[in-house]
């Protein structure tokens, strides 16, 4: 996609025109070759998904082809959870393109992080499927000797503490890219859409710390489940970031013309 054009460079008489062109433009990509770090998380990203695989082993029977479909309900909840971040990463790798060594340490974290969180999601997620749906494979062992109620509340804190953290390293990650929106020549609308991500990610680290601190209230009770439950807040913080970001969008696109970038994407909605 090519670049809008840079309002810096056209006449004065229409340079204010320009920049009222630009600041309504999609978000201008600054990342456009793959980098290392890029690549390094990418890998890592491949790794992880072939932790959490249905079967490294190609069934020999119809009984095993069987079990092993049994638990791809599981895996694709996985698989999802794990393309948003993914996805996170990729719009922050394609709209900035920074690979100083803030980027790379908050990278080394984020890959650790999503290496050891996809034991917890696994297991969690084959165990809310069976639970809710008896759906998943088979085993000589049933779910609830597996996971004993009394324990519910650390299987709800190890996974929480996991996805919260993994959220706030991606929020860092758009937390440097504002900073640095003065080199980066962020327009209003690029720094709006910035903020509106920090906040978005912050919030679902936020939803991951109110899941642990259910499971501690409500620990070795039946109301542990409530920490669960919690995660449906990520609808209501979802829908709340995009209304309001999506408000301060519109009052920067209707600003006057001789508005300042700055003033128009932090000023209260």
């Amino acid at each position: 996609m090519a670049e809008p054009p840079n309002a810096d460079a056209w006449p004065a008489h229409v340079g204010a025109a320009a920049e009222s062109a630009v600041a309504s433009a999609r978000f201008r990509p600054r990342g456009k070759d793959v980098s290392r770090i890029e690549a390094f998380f990418d890998a890592a990203f491949a790794f992880a998904v072939t932790l959490m695989v249905v079967s490294l082993q190609v069934p020999a029977t119809y009984d095993e082809l069987v079990d092993t479909l049994r638990g791809v309900p599981a895996f694709a909840v996985c698989f999802l959870l794990l393309f948003q971040i993914w996805l996170a990463h990729y719009t922050f790798c394609r709209r900035y393109g920074l690979a100083d060594m803030t980027c790379i340490v908050l990278n080394c974290g984020l890959v650790f992080l999503l290496l050891v969180y996809i034991f917890p999601l696994k297991f969690l997620c084959l165990l809310t499927i069976e639970v809710l749906t008896g759906f998943g494979p088979r085993s000589s062992v049933p779910f609830y000797q597996r996971c004993p109620t009394d324990k519910l509340d650390n299987i709800f804190i190890i996974y929480g503490l996991g996805f919260a953290l993994v959220w706030l390293l991606v929020a860092g990650l758009y937390w440097h890219a504002y900073r640095r929106r003065g080199e980066l020549r962020l327009d209003a609308v690029e720094t709006c859409d910035t903020l509106e991500s920090v906040t978005r990610f912050l919030g679902l680290a936020l939803v991951g710390l109110i899941s642990c601190l259910l499971a501690a209230v409500f620990a070795g009770g039946r109301m542990v489940v409530i920490a669960g439950w919690a995660y449906a807040l990520i609808g209501v913080i979802e829908f709340f970031v995009g209304w309001t970001f999506g408000r301060r969008r519109d009052r920067i696109r209707r600003a006057p013309i001789g508005a300042t970038n700055a003033e128009a994407a932090v000023a209260p909605s």
